[in-house]
């Protein structure tokens, strides 16, 4: 696995719900420690459909870290911290996830 080197990444990921639409999307940096908004691309989407998100990171020192994002859809229901799917393993070549709402 690649070193990731410091300065500015865009990870990018989509999220979907199968019951209303996505309507937040967070990311961390630091391993769930603390979450901040992503950008979410809604470009005129409606319910139950995949809505594609964005976050510019600015990377501030060399290594290797764990990405986590999780989304909130318009029932309330924001996906599940525990899986290991939720995380993202960030490449210097590759920034892309999917992301789906969890069933309670």
């Amino acid at each position: 696995m690649d070193i990731l080197n410091t300065g500015k990444h865009v990870i990018t990921g989509i999220a979907w719900t199968d019951k209303g639409s996505i309507t937040k999307v967070e990311i961390s940096t630091n391993n769930g420690h603390t979450w901040v908004n992503a950008k979410a691309n809604y470009n005129g989407k409606t319910a139950y459909e995949w809505v594609s998100w964005s976050y510019e990171w600015k990377a501030q020192e060399k290594g290797m870290f764990t990405i986590m994002s999780w989304a909130t859809d318009s029932y309330g229901r924001i996906q599940s911290s525990t899986p290991a799917a939720q995380k993202i393993n960030l490449f210097p070549q590759n920034h892309f996830s999917s992301h789906f709402i969890n069933k309670k």
